[in-house]
């Protein structure tokens, strides 16, 4: 963080941990929440999601997600149509092959009584991302954004490209 950057906003605990602390007459955390058999394959998984690996292709840097090495042929095709759309724009592909939808991680789980939590989540996880960009990549600027429109269903969104923020970005990150 530079000084011409604010810190980010304090995260509140997630209810459902509030709530878990209670029924142990309180005084804990999420941190001791994460001391159960559940969590551990959870928290495992979840390395890739708060620090992936990235990728450079044809001028663009690829968050990898799914745990590879290097990007994957479905990967490389993706890259490949956005910069059939977006030619001599590797931000702008960047901005589209790096999009996460967090309400996309959960699929089969009724979100509701999370909705308020997650754009906490992609907050934090934009903050990873921030670090590990500016370690992986020093001297080349990148703008790591939050997208949180109301009504959108797959918000918030999480994504990342090369350069300074978008014109009239939406971001609250």
């Amino acid at each position: 963080m530079t000084g011409d950057e604010t810190p980010p906003p304090a995260r509140p605990i997630p209810a459902h941990v509030v709530e878990w602390s209670e029924s142990f007459g309180g005084g804990l955390g999420p941190v001791d929440y994460l001391n159960r058999d559940a969590a551990v394959p959870v928290v495992l998984a979840a390395q890739w999601l708060f620090c992936p690996d990235f990728a450079e292709y044809e001028g663009c840097v690829v968050a990898l997600l799914g745990g590879g090495e290097e990007l994957s042929d479905e990967e490389r095709s993706a890259v490949d149509a956005w910069r059939a759309h977006h030619p001599g724009d590797p931000a702008a592909v960047e901005f589209m092959v790096n999009r996460l939808s967090v309400p996309s991680l959960f699929l089969a789980v009724d979100l509701q009584p999370f909705e308020d939590d997650l754009v906490a989540l992609a907050r934090s996880v934009a903050r990873c991302w921030r670090g590990l960009l500016a370690s992986h990549f020093p001297g080349r600027d990148f703008t790591v954004e939050v997208i949180d429109e109301p009504g959108a269903p797959d918000d918030p969104v999480l994504t990342f490209y090369s350069g300074p923020a978008r014109a009239g970005a939406a971001t609250i990150a």
